[in-house]
């Protein structure tokens, strides 16, 4: 397993680094301390976390979230269609045979006066890695639709970014407060969820940013995990709060809070069209 866990002292930050979605896994996999004062990872309602218990969540998370794909590719396909006359480009190629001739050419005596149509892809320039990063906190008073509508938007973006023939790496990066307002986390998981050169899994994706069960089963469990055994009695999940700028990446998505009203919530489709204009993908509304 490539998984780093640092700790400056017993009291400090915990950050776990997880360098692929499949060491995430096994890490959840862990049992918990048979002594622990919550275990709401357990013990969560369906309602809340839209899984009838933790291995139902788990099997979500090795196969993906395949039910909500449609939500997602229906938004992405609306997109692509916006972005093909960029990335296709038309060029006529002169043969010997084709669908007409160029009478020029013709007279010049050049035999390969015959032209064709052919349409290319406009291939990515360079090797600029687009990183996004998908902040998973989210307060208890956020709605599980709210969480679904923005794994929409978060994996229509990606595919819609790979369709451009952007190279896109996917990180899942959540830290959990013991203090309000301000970035003072008391644990902090982060996943490699996707590397620049990993095939996008649409369904693990959306099961990733979209499913409420990642934080309120998954993550809460990674929690869990680690509450040292003289906190326990007084244990909390505590609060949503943000990354650092520098932790943000190319595109960011943040904490959610009850009431939010982002961009991508009132108009996702406006929203996703910015985001690939910041990546240089020319739209033509």
């Amino acid at each position: 397993m490539a998984i780093t866990e640092s700790r400056i002292n017993e009291e400090t930050t915990l950050l776990v680094t997880f360098d692929s979605w499949g060491d995430y896994i096994e890490y959840c996999n862990r049992p918990l301390p048979k002594n622990v004062y919550r275990n709401e990872s357990c013990s969560g309602t369906s309602s809340f976390t839209l899984t009838a218990n933790y291995d139902e969540a788990m099997q979500l998370a090795v196969v993906g979230w395949e039910d909500k794909v449609k939500e997602a590719r229906t938004l992405s396909e609306l997109l692509i269609n916006k972005i093909l006359d960029y990335m296709v480009t038309t060029t006529i190629h002169y043969d010997v045979e084709g669908i007409d001739f160029d009478m020029a050419r013709v007279h010049n005596g050049e035999p390969e006066c015959w032209y064709r149509f052919e349409e290319h892809v406009t291939e990515n320039e360079g090797d600029a890695v687009v990183r996004i990063v998908i902040n998973n906190m989210a307060s208890c008073g956020v709605e599980t639709e709210t969480i679904i509508k923005r794994g929409a938007v978060i994996a229509a973006l990606v595919e819609t970014l790979e369709y451009a023939h952007r190279r896109v790496e996917v990180v899942s990066h959540s830290p959990f407060s013991e203090t309000n307002g301000k970035y003072a986390p008391s644990a902090e998981f982060k996943i490699i969820v996707k590397t620049a050169g990993q095939p996008l899994d649409l369904a693990r994706l959306m099961f990733m940013s979209g499913h409420p069960s990642m934080l309120r089963r998954l993550l809460f469990h990674c929690l869990e995990l680690n509450v040292p055994e003289h906190q326990r009695a007084g244990f909390c999940y505590g609060y949503p709060i943000d990354l650092p700028k520098e932790a943000q990446g190319n595109v960011y998505f943040g904490k959610m809070h009850y009431g939010q009203n982002e961009r991508w919530l009132k108009d996702p489709e406006s929203f996703i069209i910015e985001q690939l204009q910041e990546q240089g993908i020319e739209i033509k509304l």
